[in-house]
This record gives structure tokens, C-alpha cells and sequence, in this order.
């Protein structure tokens, strides 16, 4: 069977540490999620979004509706919900696994500015794993196969299937969310619409 689990780490802090790091990710993404709507979403009120708009409109008409925050939060949960590729799909997450001791936490819908911060984070330890080609627990710039010594290459092995062990006992067959704690980086209620007002630009914020 085939196993894809990219940006996957390991946590080498606690989980306050974990916590305290989730939550700066989530305001650098309500930033960078307000930054894109505003560059990309000018126009984008035109079409595809039957039952929530009665006629085509565009940021600037909806900030002068005084439902446009509401009518805006209905159209960003509905992109989010087509799981497509898209830059005004803002969706993105994590989810928190606990196991022997150890806390594992695994990334989806972050940008690469988003990600660069989580890679240069000194308490998570890459522990991504997948299946369909060679081990990728080194860098293979760095490092050859064949000029490794036998210890080393004992010791990438190991740490590798170490990784797939861990990943079939949290993961398994299953939706990533189903054995672990889902963190959403995308905010709701009250704080969803304060986004939205700012999109819009609102004065009433």
C-alpha cells in the first residue's frame, strides 16, 4: 500500500510549547489569509456561488452590505469545503498524535512561508515518511548510500522503519484526524468574522 505522511514531525518540547507554537502559526495564517483575499479576491464574487449570492459582487460591494462579513464567511467556508488547490482556498491544519511518551503532530494547507517556520523550529524533528521511493530520513546531497559505512546506513534503516511503525500504529488505513487531536488554523465564530471585516476593510471593526 502506498504511504504519503509529508511534514510530519516529531515533538521534542512539551505540549504548552506545542500549544503556544500552534497558536503564533494561526495568526501568521489569519494574516496571510487576509493578504491573499485581498490580493486574489477582488473579482472572484462573480460566479460559483449560487445560494449565497443573489448577484455578482465584488469586496467592495460587499463591504458596503451590512451583512457582507456573513455573506463572506459563507463563501470562504465553501472553498474551503471543495478541498481544491486553489489560493483562496485558505483551509489548513494540524493534528496532534500522543504515543508512548512521545507527541507527533502533522501539517496540511500551510504556505511555504508558513512551513518555513515550523522548519526552522528547534523543538520539531522532521519525521515524515512515505513509501514510494528510496529513504529520505537524510539528505542525499549530503550523503551517498554507497559511500556510507555500514553503521550508518544500520542507523538511517532503523530510524526509517522506526517511522513507518509509528506512522501504522497512529495512522494506519484511516483519516489522518481519526486517532489524533485536529488543530485548525482557519478560525471560527466570532474571530472568523473579525477576519472577514478586515478583508472587507470594515470600519466597524
Amino acid at each position: 500500500m502506498s504511504t504519503k505522511i509529508y511534514n510530519a514531525y516529531r515533538v521534542k518540547g512539551s505540549i504548552d510549547q506545542l500549544m503556544d507554537f500552534l497558536k503564533k502559526l494561526r495568526e501568521m495564517h489569519v494574516s496571510q489569509s487576509i493578504a491573499t483575499y485581498k490580493m486574489f479576491g477582488r473579482n472572484f464574487l462573480e460566479k460559483d456561488f449560487k445560494g449565497i449570492l443573489e448577484k455578482d459582487e465584488t469586496l467592495e460591494s460587499l463591504s458596503e452590505n451590512f451583512m457582507g462579513e456573513f455573506i463572506l464567511e459563507d463563501i470562504i467556508r465553501k472553498i474551503c469545503s471543495r478541498s481544491m488547490n486553489e489560493p483562496l482556498n485558505i483551509d489548513a491544519s494540524a493534528v496532534v498524535y500522543f504515543e508512548k511518551g512521545n507527541i507527533y503532530v502533522v501539517f496540511f494547507g500551510l504556505s511555504r512561508n508558513e512551513m518555513g517556520l515550523i522548519r526552522g523550529s528547534d523543538f520539531l524533528e522532521d519525521y515524515h515518511y512515505q513509501n514510494q521511493v528510496d529513504q529520505s530520513n537524510y539528505d542525499w546531497e549530503q550523503e551517498k548510500w554507497d559511500e556510507m559505512s555500514p553503521e550508518r546506513q544500520k542507523e538511517l534503516t532503523d530510524d526509517w522503519n522506526e517511522r513507518r511503525d509509528v506512522w501504522d500504529r497512529l495512522v494506519g488505513d484511516g483519516p489522518f484526524y481519526e486517532n489524533g487531536l485536529l488543530f485548525d488554523f482557519v478560525p471560527a465564530g466570532y474571530p472568523m468574522t473579525l477576519m472577514c471585516k478586515e478583508i472587507l476593510n470594515r470600519k466597524d471593526i
